[in-house]
C-alpha cells in the first residue's frame, strides 16, 4: 500500500556549511533518498530548499509529487514560492504558514528530515501535540549527517529515529 511521505528540510548551502557534508555526498544522499521515497509512495513537500531538489529527483524516477502551500496567507503570502512545473498536484491543506508549519506532519504516514532550520524545528516540535491529541502519529526519520544537533529538550519530547541511509526508512 502506497504511503504519503512528508519531506522536510533546509537548503543545500545551509546543510553543507553547518555539517561539512560535501556536495558529492549530499548529491548521493538525495538520489538514494529519492529512490526510496518513490518506492514508498507519494512525496509531499513545501517547494523550496532540499525538499524541492529531492522531490524533483523523485519525479524524474517516476514518483508522484505533491507540493503543499497555504491557501490564503495574507501576512507572508506565497508569491516568494514558485510552484514547480514537475509536480503532480498542488494542495492547499491549511490557510496560513502558521497552520501549515504546525500541521504539515499530519499529511504523511512518514516524515523524513534532511537538514535543519527554524521551520523544521517548529514542524518537528508540533508532532508532540499532534500525537498527544491523537491527530497524527507519523514515523519520523532524521538524516544525522545533515544536521548538527537537535536540542536535548526536543529529543526528550518527540519520537524520531536518526538514520544515515535511505534503506533504514521503513
Amino acid at each position: 500500500m502506497a504511503m504519503r511521505v512528508v519531506l522536510l528540510g533546509s537548503d543545500r548551502k545551509r546543510i553543507m556549511k553547518a555539517t561539512g557534508i560535501s556536495a558529492d555526498d549530499l548529491d548521493w544522499l538525495e538520489t538514494e533518498l529519492a529512490k526510496k521515497l518513490v518506492e514508498l509512495g507519494e512525496v509531499v513537500f513545501i517547494p523550496e530548499g532540499e525538499p524541492l531538489r529531492i522531490a524533483r529527483k523523485c519525479k524524474e524516477l517516476g514518483g508522484k509529487t505533491i507540493a503543499v502551500l497555504p491557501s490564503e496567507d495574507k501576512r507572508y503570502g506565497v508569491s516568494h514560492i514558485q510552484t514547480p512545473d514537475f509536480v503532480d498536484e498542488v494542495e492547499y491543506p491549511r490557510r496560513t504558514w502558521y497552520d501549515l508549519n504546525a500541521e504539515i506532519t499530519m499529511l504523511g504516514d512518514i516524515v523524513v528530515v534532511i537538514g535543519m532550520s527554524p521551520g523544521v524545528l517548529i514542524e518537528l516540535a508540533y508532532t508532540k501535540y499532534l500525537r498527544r491529541y491523537g491527530l497524527a502519529d507519523p514515523r519520523i526519520y532524521i538524516f544525522k549527517q545533515t544536521i548538527t544537533s537537535i536540542p536535548k529538550e526536543l529529543e526528550a519530547e518527540i519520537s524520531f529515529r536518526y538514520v544515515e541511509s535511505a534503506e533504514e526508512i521503513v
